[in-house]
């Protein structure tokens, strides 16, 4: 899924949320776990107007930071901008949401607070992971790719490489990672059909692999010049 996308879509989502509070704020945490003795206690209406603002602000950030990151070529930092304005902007939303309860107990905030960092640093640790290239190796009579749906090609299964300026165009993902650029996984492409995917679209060119067992594989580099270098070797170790 395109990372501008996702940033677009994440964003809309807390905008969304923050508008339904307005209207329900007993439906947010952790007002939603209290009984109707604590909830007396709570001025819901002016803590669903502050948490719409809240919630409001943050979407918009979360969507304009991670667009602009990422159509500027900056996928990894559009992740870690919208994973920390949802975090910071939580963090906030439940402080704000501590003044309008009078019941004496703090533990809810407390626990959700460290639920929701620990969540989205998980995530965010996650997307980041997902987004690094994979090692790409030429070593012991076998193509090595390391990282995410990593593999191992045999160069005696090799039957034919080629080097490409430009990727057949991506028509479904069938079980892998797709953010903004980076392709890792299995894939249908315009014209070859079910493949495996190791590429940033960002670099060209690419390297095509047939083999007898997997079939068509691609990859490349973030160096065009190693992208080379690793086509050259294996057109030589397969001649």
């Amino acid at each position: 899924m395109d990372g501008a996308f996702i940033g677009l879509l994440t964003g809309g989502v807390i905008v969304l949320s923050g508008l339904l509070l307005l209207w329900r704020p007993d439906l947010m945490s952790p007002f939603i776990f209290m009984s109707k003795t604590e909830l007396d206690k709570v001025d819901l209406k002016p803590a669903g107007k502050k948490a719409c603002i809240v919630l409001v602000v943050t979407g918009v950030i979360c969507a304009a930071a991670n667009w602009f990151l990422s159509v500027s070529g900056h996928a990894d930092a559009g992740i870690v901008v919208m994973v920390l304005s949802i975090v910071i902007g939580g963090i906030v939303l439940l402080l704000l949401m501590r003044k309008y309860d009078r019941n004496t107990s703090a533990w809810r905030y407390r626990f959700t607070i460290i639920f929701m960092a620990l969540f989205f640093f998980v995530v965010g640790a996650m997307l980041l992971l997902w987004s690094r290239p994979n090692v790409i190796e030429v070593n012991d009579g076998k193509i090595v790719i390391s990282g995410n749906y990593g593999i191992e090609i045999p160069l005696d299964e090799i039957r034919m490489v080629e080097m490409l300026d430009c990727l057949p165009e991506i028509e479904a993902r069938t079980n892998g990672i797709g953010m903004e650029y980076v392709q890792k996984g299995n894939f249908r492409l315009e014209g070859i059909g079910a493949c495996r995917l190791y590429v940033n679209l960002k670099y060209s060119p690419f390297v095509h692999i047939v083999t007898a067992g997997a079939g068509h594989i691609f990859f490349n580099t973030e160096d065009s010049v190693m992208t080379k270098e690793l086509y050259d070797r294996i057109r030589l170790e397969i001649m």
